[in-house]
């Protein structure tokens, strides 16, 4: 069960007076309360049935009996759109808290036998780079653990963190969240990536030069990623014909013999072991290395498993420990935060 994180004020009348007029107190049932949570987030019960994978009827049904056990109107419908009502907006906080606690509870009597769940946001680029040998690690530790991982950009990773769709999130850029806290994790260097067979692989040594001629395909990798293309093209005069928004796709067509590209040694490392590309160091680059941060929920209360996981990630990859930019250029990074 995963619980959508509410703003709102706060709340103006007491669960005292709001159970006083209940006509069944104690008798909420917990299938009604995620209805009102879902309607109330959604503003529409047509999207809320469908993020519960439920008939609009049944929706319907069930916040129908909330209100008959609350004994007061949640929502008001204005044309297509759904409002709650004073009562609604006061036993919002309520609803969510008593989820909350149910799924804390659950998540702590998970816990007692090691099969805790946790959930994991992360951009393509750095679950590549890390989640193989992380994930292997966390099974040999924790093997009845449940692991759940969801793809997004930075800044999507950073809403599924807000909005409690998240546990744990690896991004690739250090986007600034008053709620959410990020901390570098681990860096490493750009690479060239050649077809197994290609001209560039029988030389001894790469300059950017020797790159002259041959088809180009970037891969959006993250911090720096701009300020690298942007050198390559007024430095060099070389641009990319072909740009994708991961390095997945890159690395196929690389493969196919369709170009070369720069990307990220550690995104890549499972499909130089597998044979599809090979990797090259190009001297007389500019210095720049991509980093992945770790992001968490700021104060948030972990569960023993997520906490294990988390720890044995900075074991595992962490920088250095001052936290210092590990991306640079000979020109100003841009302020890009995608």
């Amino acid at each position: 069960m995963l619980l959508p994180v509410w703003g709102g004020r706060k709340a103006d009348h007491s669960i005292e007076e709001i159970y006083g007029t209940c006509r069944n107190p104690g008798g909420v049932e917990l299938q009604n309360l995620e209805a009102f949570l879902q309607v109330a987030r959604e503003r529409s019960f047509t999207r809320a049935a469908a993020a519960l994978f439920l008939t609009q009827p049944s929706v319907t049904a069930r916040i129908q009996a909330l209100e008959q056990e609350i004994g007061r109107p949640l929502f008001e419908r204005r044309g297509r759109t759904v409002r709650l009502t004073e009562a609604g907006e006061a036993f919002l906080p309520y609803a969510q808290r008593a989820l909350e606690l149910i799924q804390e509870g659950a998540t702590a009597a998970r816990e007692t036998e090691g099969k805790g769940t946790v959930l994991v946001g992360a951009t393509v680029s750095a679950a590549t780079a890390i989640l193989p040998d992380l994930l292997e690690a966390f099974r040999r530790d924790r093997p009845g653990a449940r692991v759940v991982v969801r793809y997004g950009h930075s800044n999507e990773v950073m809403e599924m963190l807000r909005d409690g769709l998240a546990d744990v999130g690896f991004v690739v850029r250090p986007l600034h969240e008053p709620l959410i806290t990020v901390e570098p994790l681990v860096a490493d260097d750009i690479v060239l990536l050649t077809p197994p067979r290609h001209p560039l692989g029988s030389r001894r040594r790469l300059t950017p030069k020797d790159l002259v001629g041959h088809t180009l395909i970037s891969m959006q990798w993250g911090e720096g990623f701009e300020e690298f293309e942007r050198w390559m093209q007024e430095e060099l005069g070389l641009r990319s014909a072909i740009e994708v928004d991961g390095i997945p796709l890159g690395v196929i067509l690389i493969s196919r013999g369709m170009g070369v590209g720069f990307a990220p040694q550690r995104s890549v490392a499972a499909y130089v072991r597998a044979g599809m590309v090979r990797v090259r160091t190009v001297q007389e680059l500019p210095h720049v290395r991509r980093e992945v941060f770790l992001a968490l929920r700021r104060a948030a209360r972990l569960s023993g498993t997520v906490q294990a996981f988390v720890d044995l990630a900075r074991r595992q990859f962490r920088s250095s420990p001052e936290g210092e930019p590990t991306v640079r250029t000979r020109r100003t990074p841009s302020a890009t935060s995608r």
